[in-house]
């Protein structure tokens, strides 16, 4: 039943008065104007517990809570079934808990399990799918437990980790950052307890990690039972897995627990998979949300997003104006009461629309009150991260412009309003053509609810859904499918054969995955020289790509730059590419909202969204061919930060160069901390640890060698008509207007991104020369498959 509440009657009009332009009803509206309808659906669930048996920085104090919060936190839903979930992970070593969004699963129950004394018998893990979740939530629990972040709690994120082995005891760690720590320990030694928290997105890691803590589970369930009949812990389980310290005269390890948490999980799937583990439901406080629908389908949908979020901001102030007139009429109160939480596809669509609301909140009337946009997503510095969670000054109003995270991984407090594109970017696997595609596609009825209850966590509230409600009730899919069942799957084999899996299509997994998807990644990771051709098993190579936390691609093209004396060029190439943000943006922004470098259609195609998002584009566009390399876009990237680092990241620098600080700041602590994982696993960098600003031919040679090494089933030859063939798939696609290489015709690149919309884009290019595929990966190309 759906905890949201909908009311038959129609909105206010919308203002403010600015520029007229046509409704999509053909009526005359304010340029701010949407048209919405109100459906006529209503509930509201109460709060209530129930149980039944199926079948790396210097950690700085936090602050104490205030009594008032203390209370609020004692006063969540969760509390209610503290009892009843310590009794029943005393009598189970696994449980399913079924917690809805707000009720305090993720933050309260680590702290029932250390408070209980569990963390005595180890540290007690909580994964979570998001970086943005893990560090935003261990900052909250370390505030309320009265300690300092890195001391009894920390984070573990890819590429920073805070926690200290031994003091650590609530541990919030990624679902990638745990699948490689059990490659190093598969019985998970270092954990009395594994809470796996959002299942319900099924995420390939989270998939991963569950049937790998189940392994684990149960060969230390195995190991107790045999040294109760004394006959030690050693031995093996038959499964082919490597059981590392699990062997041995040391006494055997206490059982693992294992919590399954999630705000949407069907729970049988996963009771069933843990062995009829016991179900517990927690209700969470909802309130009633009224929702709003766009009267006709809408084309942009982030011009969309900032024109409804400056209508509600105007609206819900209580602002009216008179026809032609600019004088705001007498109102009570300081009209920005509760934020707005805007669902949007990713970091570049957010760096759009935050700059858009920055330059057009500027024009509303003079009085209204201030619209403070704040965006959050997964690259974000933490710092930044936690400005979006903190409440607005008296007289402000946020916008919070968030991606997928904000569904159900954080709850954001003061939100009474939310927009919701009803779109998100999807990745997706073609086993038979050996390509990933990125496209923005509508999310489920599931995911619809889940933004809409974020409305009413503290008081009623209203949703702007961006779509029709036909479309909601009669075109949105119930609940999105398994990621496994459409993903590229060579990190998760990777992983695997790190784990010591000698047959990965026997393997069990919550949900089997395709067989073809499994055969071409085994595929995949011979060509990159990750497996031995005879065995399978893993090679050195190999060993090395499965403990780096990194696309496996992108794993092997770091390694091979070491034949092409590049280590330092691919470790910044590395670090700018795997960040999310925006890098070239308007010029004048500060790289504090830059422009969006994506079309924002969801076909995908230019539009100028009134004239701000193609203005943006052209901005980025012109910030791009400063540093613009004749070797594409990758090496653009690479310029602009080694640019960037020869002027000590200056923010005017920045601003003058059309480059975001905020994402340069990312790459460099990236780049940091790939360079101390490079010492550590394969040895001194000599040098390479300093960012040239300016690569020399050599290295921008090996750069691109080293890219083929990874990449050469992302190459693109132009065929004599001037248009390019991907040669995996064999199908045509074309250059993305963003890439320095629009208007020159190289006659080979490879792609880093195929983005399907109106066409099959190719993004992110690199030139290289055609030969180096055969010399560089013999066994995927040879004469005859080259075009």
């Amino acid at each position: 039943m759906e905890a949201i509440a909908s009311i038959s009657r129609p909105p206010p009009p919308y203002l403010p008065n600015v520029a007229k332009r046509a409704r999509h009803d053909g009526s005359a509206s304010g340029a701010l104007g949407l048209p919405w309808t109100a459906p006529a659906r209503a509930s509201n669930a109460a709060a209530r517990v129930s149980v039944h048996k199926p079948a790396g920085a210097r950690p700085r104090p936090a602050p104490t809570l205030s009594e008032a919060e203390d209370r609020a936190r004692r006063e969540l839903p969760v509390w209610a079934g503290r009892t009843e979930l310590l009794r029943e992970l005393e009598l189970n070593d696994s449980l399913i808990v079924m917690a809805e969004t707000g009720s305090g699963k993720t933050t309260q129950i680590p702290q029932f399990l250390h408070e209980a004394g569990f963390s005595a018998r180890g540290a007690i893990a909580i994964t979570q799918p998001r970086r943005v979740a893990a560090i935003t939530i261990a900052t909250r629990v370390a505030r309320e437990m009265g300690c300092a972040l890195g001391t009894r709690v920390g984070y573990s994120v890819r590429f920073d980790d805070t926690t200290e082995r031994g003091v650590t005891k609530l541990k919030y760690i990624t679902d990638g950052m745990l699948v490689r720590e059990a490659i190093a320990d598969p019985l998970l030694l270092a954990y009395a307890a594994v809470l796996l928290d959002e299942v319900h997105e099924r995420s390939v890691q989270t998939d991963l990690l569950c049937a790998i803590v189940k392994r684990a589970q149960a060969e230390r369930r195995r190991a107790l039972e045999r040294a109760r009949r004394g006959c030690g812990a050693g031995g093996g389980d038959g499964g082919g897995v490597a059981h590392g310290g699990g062997a041995g005269a040391s006494p055997p390890s206490p059982p693992l627990k294992v919590v399954v948490m999630s705000a949407t999980l069907e729970m049988a799937t996963f009771s069933a998979f843990f062995g009829g583990a016991p179900c517990v439901h927690v209700r969470g406080r909802s309130h009633p949300v009224t929702c709003f629908y766009a009267a006709a389908p809408l084309d942009d949908y982030v011009e969309a997003a900032v024109t409804a979020t400056l209508q509600v901001h105007c609206e819900e102030a209580g602002l009216r104006l008179d026809a032609g007139r600019d004088e705001l009429p007498a109102r009570a109160g300081d009209g920005a009461d509760g934020d707005i939480l805007v669902f949007l596809t990713g970091a570049e669509e957010i760096e759009a629309a935050a700059q858009l609301l920055n330059a057009r909140a500027r024009r509303l009337p003079a009085g209204c009150p201030k619209l403070l946009p704040c965006p959050m997503y997964a690259a974000l510095s933490p710092a930044a991260q936690l400005r979006a969670l903190e409440p607005a000054p008296r007289g402000v109003r946020k916008a919070i412009l968030a991606t997928t995270i904000a569904e159900t991984s954080l709850t954001v407090p003061g939100v009474r309003y939310v927009i919701d594109s009803g779109l998100t970017k999807s990745r997706r696997f073609h086993a038979g053509k050996g390509v990933d595609t990125l496209q923005v596609v509508p999310i489920s009825k599931a995911a619809a609810r889940q933004r809409a209850g974020r409305a009413g966590r503290e008081r009623a509230g209203k949703c702007f859904r961006l779509y029709t409600e036909h479309t909601f009730f009669n075109e949105l899919e119930a609940s999105a499918p398994a990621e496994i069942a459409r993903a590229n799957l060579a990190a998760v084999v990777l992983s695997l054969k790190a784990l010591g899996v000698t047959d990965v299509t026997a393997f069990e997994f919550v949900q089997s995955p395709p067989r073809a998807a499994l055969l071409a990644a085994l595929e995949h990771l011979l060509v990159l020289g990750a497996l031995d051709a005879k065995t399978g098993a893993l090679t050195p190579t190999g060993s090395l790509m499965a403990r780096m936390p990194l696309e496996p691609s992108y794993a092997r093209a770091l390694l091979a730059a070491r034949a092409h004396d590049c280590v330092g060029p691919m470790l910044t190439l590395t670090a700018v590419m795997s960040v999310e943000g925006a890098l070239f943006v308007r010029g004048g922004s500060g790289g504090a909202a830059g422009a969006g470098e994506v079309g924002a259609r969801a076909d995908g195609a230019a539009h100028d969204g009134g004239g701000g998002i193609a203005a943006a584009h052209s901005a980025a566009d012109a910030a791009r061919a400063r540093f613009a390399s004749q070797y594409g876009d990758v090496l653009t990237r690479v310029h602009a930060m080694g640019a960037a680092h020869a002027a000590g990241y200056n923010a005017d620098w920045c601003r003058a160069h059309g480059l975001s600080k905020r994402t340069l700041a990312s790459a460099e602590r990236v780049r940091r901390q790939l360079c101390g994982l490079w010492a550590r696993l394969v040895g001194p960098l000599a040098g390479a640890e300093r960012e040239a600003a300016v690569l020399s031919e050599d290295e921008r040679r090996g750069v691109r060698r080293a890219l083929t090494a990874g990449f050469f089933a992302r190459a693109a030859v132009r065929q004599p008509n001037g248009r390019y063939v991907a040669l995996a798939s064999r199908e045509e696609v074309a250059v993305h207007p963003s890439s320095v290489l629009f208007s020159r015709k190289a006659p080979c690149v490879l792609f880093q991104e195929l983005v399907l919309t109106t066409k099959r884009y190719i993004r992110e290019l690199t030139v290289i020369d055609e030969a180096w595929l055969a010399e560089l990966a013999p066994d995927f190309f040879d004469d005859d498959e080259r075009a």
